[in-house]
C-alpha cells in the first residue's frame, strides 16, 4: 500500500508539472475500461485533439502506449490477458451461432461486469485510487459501454462535470445515462439485428427486448456493480453517477444510422475517428497503386481472426477469389498462409483499414460488419460485403443494406455462387457509396462537434437544461394503470350487461312484449 501511494504522488506532481509547463486549459480525466482496439482508435481520435487543443488530459486505460505532453496514460495492466484467460474458459475459434435476443442481453450484463473485475484488481486502478482528492478536473470523459464501477472516481474527484461517451453506435442504456429511456422503443436492439426500419411484428420484438434489457440492468447489473465499486468508493450510487451526465456522446449519424429521436443532450457524433493520421508499409502502397480500381479488402475488424473460421468457410473464400482473377485480395489473416493460395491473395497480419480504403483504387470491403468499419466504408464511398458474427454487427449490415450500399451473406450458410454473385453485384454499388460518401462530408466534421461540446461543458461547467427525466416507468406506469382500470370497469360493465339480460329473460311480460 505504501508503495502505491508513494507511486501516486510521483504521478500526480508529475501531472502538475505538464499542465503548469503546457499551459493546460484544464484536465480532463478519461475513463476507459472497454477491453478493445476498436474503442481505443475512436476514443483516443477524440482525446488527441483535446490535448492538442491544449487540454492536459488523464487517460485510465486498458490499452498501453507512451505518455506525451498533455496526454498522460495510466495503464490497467493484463485485463486482455485475464479475459482471454477466464472469460467462457475452453471455447476456441468464433462462435459463429447466433443467440436469442434474451439471452444475449444476459450474456452481455455478465461480460460487462467480469470486465469491472478485472479493472478493480488492476494497480493502474490503484494508482488512479491514489490520488489526492482534492485533485481538480474540468470534466470527466467516460466510455461508458462499460465499466461503470469507474464512475466511483466522480464521486471521488468531488463530481465534476461528466460527459459519457460510446463508440458502440446508441447501444440501449444509452437511454437510461441521458435520462429518457422511453426513447429506446424506437431504436433498434443491437441483440435483435433489425435495420432502423421496423415491421409491426419487430417493433413488438424489439420493445420488448429494450424493456427485457432496461429490467436486467436496473435490477441485476447495476446492483452488482455498485456492490464492486462501494468496496474502493464507500456509498456510492453508480446510477445516479451515469445520469449525472451533462452530454452523451454516441457513434451514430443520421445519413447512415437512420433517424431515431433522441434527447437533448444527446449528440451524433458518427465517425469522428474516420480523419486520423495512418500509415501503410512501402510494399503495400505499391500493391495499391498497382492494382487500379481492382483491389478488395477483406478484414475482419481489430477484435476478429479471419484465420478461426474454420477450412470449410475459408475454402469458400479461396476457391472463388482464385476465379475472380481480375482483383487483388488484400486479407487481414493472421495465421499461416496456405501455400496453395492463388497468387492475387495478399494476405497481412495487420492493417490500417482507413489507410486503405482511402486509395482510389479499393473497390469493396468484405468485413465482420464492426460498426468504425462500416463508418469508415462509408465515410470514404466504398461498397460492403457483410457478414456479421455477433452483437451489433447484424443491426450494422442490415442497416447499411437499407441505404443500398451493401449486401450481406449467411457466414454458416452462404454458397460460392452466391458469394460471387455478391461480390460482382457490388460493383455497381459504388456510385451510391461515393454520394453517400459525399453528403457524409459535407455535413459539419464529426469531431469537431465532439471537441466543441466538451469545451463548452470543461469550461462553463454543466448545462443541466439539457437534461432529461423521462424513464420507461413515467410512460409505462400510467399505461398499466389505465389498462387496469379499463379492465376493471369492462369486466364492471359486463356483468351489469348480463345482470340486465337475467332479468329481463326472467320477466314473462317482458317475452310477451
Amino acid at each position: 500500500m505504501k508503495k502505491h501511494l508513494i507511486v501516486g504522488i510521483f504521478v500526480y506532481l508529475w501531472c502538475l508539472s505538464l499542465a503548469t509547463d503546457v499551459q493546460s486549459r484544464g484536465n480532463i480525466l478519461c475513463l476507459m475500461g472497454v477491453p478493445s482496439p476498436s474503442h481505443h482508435i475512436w476514443n483516443r481520435s477524440l482525446m488527441l485533439e483535446l490535448s492538442k487543443r491544449g487540454y492536459n488530459l488523464t487517460i485510465l486505460t486498458v490499452e498501453i502506449e507512451e505518455s506525451q505532453p498533455n496526454f498522460h496514460f495510466i495503464t490497467m495492466e493484463d485485463v486482455y490477458e485475464r479475459i482471454q484467460a477466464e472469460w467462457n474458459t475452453g471455447s476456441t475459434g468464433i462462435d459463429l451461432q447466433r443467440k436469442n435476443p434474451w439471452a444475449l442481453v444476459v450474456e452481455s450484463y455478465k461480460y460487462y461486469h467480469f470486465v469491472s473485475q478485472k479493472l478493480v484488481e488492476t494497480k493502474g486502478f490503484q494508482t488512479l485510487l491514489n490520488y489526492p482528492n482534492n485533485f481538480r478536473f474540468s470534466a470527466v470523459i467516460h466510455d461508458f459501454t462499460l465499466g461503470q464501477v469507474l464512475l466511483g472516481f466522480l464521486d471521488k474527484f468531488g463530481n465534476p462535470p461528466l460527459i459519457s461517451v460510446t463508440p458502440f453506435g446508441a447501444p440501449p442504456h444509452s437511454f437510461s445515462v441521458a435520462r429518457d429511456s422511453l426513447l429506446a422503443l424506437f431504436s433498434p436492439h443491437f441483440a435483435t439485428g433489425f435495420p432502423g426500419e421496423m415491421g409491426f411484428g419487430q417493433k413488438i420484438t424489439n420493445f420488448a427486448t429494450h424493456f427485457w434489457d432496461f429490467i436486467y440492468r436496473e435490477m441485476v447489473f447495476l446492483p452488482q456493480e455498485n456492490i464492486l465499486a462501494r468496496k474502493f468508493f464507500p456509498d456510492v450510487n453508480l446510477r445516479t453517477l451515469e445520469r449525472h451526465s451533462s452530454l452523451v456522446f454516441v457513434n451514430r449519424d443520421p445519413l447512415i444510422d437512420g433517424g431515431i429521436p433522441l434527447s437533448a443532450n444527446v449528440i451524433n457524433v458518427g465517425g469522428l475517428h474516420v480523419k486520423r493520421e495512418g500509415w501503410l508499409p512501402p510494399e503495400l502502397e505499391h500493391v495499391l497503386n498497382s492494382s487500379p480500381k481492382s483491389v478488395i479488402l477483406f478484414s475482419l475488424g481489430s477484435n476478429m481472426r479471419s484465420d478461426l473460421l474454420g477450412q470449410k468457410i475459408l475454402s469458400k473464400f479461396v476457391k472463388v477469389f482464385r476465379k475472380l482473377s481480375q482483383f487483388t485480395i488484400i486479407w487481414k489473416f493472421e495465421g499461416k498462409r496456405p501455400s496453395n493460395w492463388p497468387g492475387n491473395i495478399l494476405t497481412v497480419d495487420w492493417v490500417d483499414q482507413n489507410k486503405i480504403l482511402e486509395h482510389p483504387n479499393v473497390v469493396l470491403l468484405i468485413t465482420h460488419g464492426g460498426l468504425l468499419s462500416v463508418q469508415e466504408a462509408a465515410w470514404n464511398g466504398i461498397p460492403i460485403l457483410g457478414m456479421p458474427l455477433f452483437m451489433d454487427q447484424h443491426s450494422n449490415i442490415a442497416r447499411s443494406v437499407s441505404r443500398e450500399i451493401a449486401l450481406e451473406i449467411d457466414v454458416n450458410s452462404f454458397t460460392e455462387d452466391e458469394l460471387e454473385s455478391k461480390i460482382l453485384s457490388l460493383m455497381d454499388r459504388g456510385k451510391i457509396a461515393r454520394n453517400l460518401s459525399k453528403m457524409w462530408k459535407e455535413q459539419e466534421p464529426p469531431l469537431t462537434r465532439a471537441v466543441s461540446w466538451v469545451e463548452a461543458i470543461a469550461e462553463n461547467g454543466e448545462l443541466h437544461h439539457l437534461k432529461n427525466s423521462i424513464s420507461f416507468f413515467d410512460i409505462l406506469l400510467p399505461i398499466i394503470l389505465i389498462i387496469i382500470l379499463g379492465s376493471v370497469l369492462l369486466n364492471f360493465l359486463v356483468k351489469i350487461v348480463k345482470s340486465c339480460v337475467k332479468k329481463k329473460s326472467r320477466n314473462p311480460k317482458a317475452k310477451l312484449q
